[in-house]
């Protein structure tokens, strides 16, 4: 009898434990349905945002990105991101495909939020480099070859060649560009994470830390230094996932080397700091495999310097391309460009406006920091160490570039920081580090951080008023102003600016070449000073002068930048009042005044 009891309590307790696995299958089934109807429903919501957007054309320019784009267009933005994240995080490694699904879902909402403008009808976001490099990219269309001033050619080669290949033209692949390398970049970590560690909790961890848009104002533009930065990660990536031992991520890797080099300089001397710190770091800590070679080092030393000597035999001056390189050439400085920014905005102002530019850098860059104690502590051993090490010196590095060079952007270096892509592994690996020990409360502070972040670059990845600077796209009415500047203009002339630069314009329409073979458009332009007084008290000895005001001078120097008073309103209404500047050409966005 005991022996039958036994046998019935045995399969009573195996029924038990059926049931209760049985019951546990159906909750989380019902978890995932929810799931899926929490996704379906964010995809519903974008579709509807960009719907809604693509009804609100931009009909001429607009002061604000973020106020005349309707709020659904954020709100879907962010609710996509955070669904994203959310199947991401929670299915990772569970056996679940629905983490695809979440990553697609972070790949869509970043690419509809980069490329805002093709539904709003923008042109471009940024009213300096990105037309010119789209200039570049004709050059190359028309001419056969890039210039020898075109120093940095990879975003004109690839905008010319898939323009012909697709059949979309350059300004299209100028305009979806980025978006394509971001999404690249977010694949990029993906992959970077699994190589580094395959812990599924450390990379839900890491892609997580990810999700802030970083480099604002830059990444919705075409930029070749944004480009270049976009795929460190991918780098990083064949680098971990190589080591020494694989010919073909070696080469890979080779490749890559080239890339950057041929991209932009500065990503490419912050390359090869990286692969020497690693290198070093690597032999002090005894790893093996070593991920890195001296040859490796050398190739990119080599290369990049074969790369200098090319161009300085093109300009027949090696002295002036390695001081350009490197930022020695006098001239503005990094300090002396910030003052400017001071006396056209006001310190408090530029101060708000870096602050605004760099609060998620500077949380990311704290948490980094400060995760450096734990590793420091195995720092031997830890597989983290060669990252910290990057970040510490690369920090270094970029800290000397902004007290010691010349001709380098302070918001360009704040918005441009490729630091902050090493910062990402390091907060990733604190919130993973938190989730390990059971230490919930942290791992909870950690991605509320990085949630706030997230928001945050949303609402800075376009430059807007928010952070001080009007918005910086460029209208159709511009470009024919200054097109009509281009082909009526006096032979004998001179052009006063403020902040609208018609050579850029020059560059976008006609290619760069164009401009270099009328350099009158270039080289006798000049700034104005407050109140236009050098545009009104000219002389009659230097011809012709014209003065070139757009929108966004107006918009930006009365209402953005109005409390520094350099052009007020009055000064705008008596222009076209003055006895002295006759008002020759206006399309209500582009206003061109001459005077002889």
């Amino acid at each position: 009898m005991d022996y039958k009891w036994n046998l019935v309590q045995l399969w009573a307790a195996r029924s038990d434990f059926v049931a209760g696995d049985v019951e546990a299958g159906r909750e989380e089934g019902t978890v995932q349905r929810y799931h899926l109807v929490l996704a379906a429903f964010s995809f519903l919501l974008l579709t509807a945002a960009v719907i809604t957007v693509y009804d609100h054309p931009m009909t001429g320019y607009e002061l604000s990105v973020y106020q005349s784009t309707p709020l659904l267009f954020w709100i879907a933005i962010i609710f996509c991101q955070l669904t994203g994240i959310l199947l991401f995080y929670k299915y990772y490694g569970t056996g679940t495909r629905l983490w695809g699904l979440g990553l697609f879902e972070i790949l869509l909402s970043n690419f509809v939020l980069l490329t805002l403008y093709l539904y709003k009808g923008f042109i471009y976001i940024e009213r300096t480099d990105s037309m010119s490099y789209v200039g570049y990219a004709k050059d190359i269309v028309l001419g056969g070859h890039f210039h020898g001033s075109n120093f940095y050619p990879i975003a004109s080669i690839l905008m010319a060649e898939t323009g012909n290949i697709t059949g979309q033209g350059m300004i299209m692949m100028s305009q979806i560009f980025p978006a394509i390398f971001f999404s690249a970049y977010t694949i990029g970590i993906l992959c970077w994470s699994k190589a580094i560690s395959p812990q599924p909790r450390f990379i839900t961890s890491m892609m997580l830390a990810s999700m802030p848009i970083f480099f604002a104002w830059f990444i919705p533009t075409l930029f070749n230094q944004t480009l270049c930065v976009l795929m460190l990660p991918l780098f990083f990536y064949i680098l971990w996932r190589g080591g020494t031992g694989s010919p073909r991520f070696k080469l890979l890797a080779a490749l890559m080397i080239v890339f950057f080099i041929v991209g932009h300089p500065m990503v490419a001397m912050a390359v090869l700091l990286f692969l020497g710190v690693m290198a070093v770091s690597e032999r002090m800590t005894g790893k093996v495999p070593r991920t890195i070679s001296v040859y490796i080092v050398l190739f990119g030393f080599v290369l990049l310097f074969g790369w200098i000597v090319y161009h300085a035999l093109l300009v027949s001056d090696l002295r002036m391309i390695i001081e350009q390189l490197l930022g020695l050439t006098e001239g503005v400085s990094t300090f002396g460009n910030a003052a400017g920014q001071m006396s056209q905005m006001g310190i408090l102002s530029t101060v708000q406006s870096v602050l605004v530019c760099i609060i998620d850098d500077l949380i990311f860059a704290l948490l980094a920091f400060f995760g450096g104690f734990y590793i420091l502590r195995r720092w031997r051993v830890h597989p983290m160490t060669t990252i910290y090490a990057m970040f510490i010196i690369g920090g270094a590095a970029l800290i000397a570039i902004v007290f010691f060079t010349y001709a380098h952007n302070p918001f360009r270096l704040i918005n441009l920081n490729y630091v902050m892509i090493l910062t990402i592994p390091l907060v990733g690996y604190m919130l993973y580090f938190a989730r390990y020990q059971g230490k919930k409360l942290k791992a909870r502070v950690i991605a509320a951080l990085i949630v706030f972040c997230l928001v945050s670059t949303v609402y800075t990845v376009y430059q807007d008023p928010n952070s001080l600077f009007p918005n910086g796209s460029v209208t159709r009415a511009e470009i024919a102003g200054t097109d009509f500047l281009v082909h009526e203009r006096a032979d004998d002339m001179s052009i006063f600016t403020i902040q609208t630069k018609p050579w850029r314009y020059t560059d976008l329409m006609y290619g760069a070449v164009y401009k270099r073979e009328n350099p009158d458009i270039n080289y006798n332009e000049r700034p104005t000073t407050a109140h236009f007084n050098s545009f009104l008290t000219t002389n009659n000895t230097m011809g012709t002068a014209y003065l070139v005001i757009s929108d966004y001078e107006y918009v930006a120097y009365t209402q953005t930048w109005s409390a520094v008073g350099k052009f007020t309103a009055e000064d705008f209404t008596a222009l076209a009042y003055s006895g002295t500047a006759g008002h020759i050409y206006t399309n209500n966005e582009m206003n061109l005044f001459a005077r002889e």
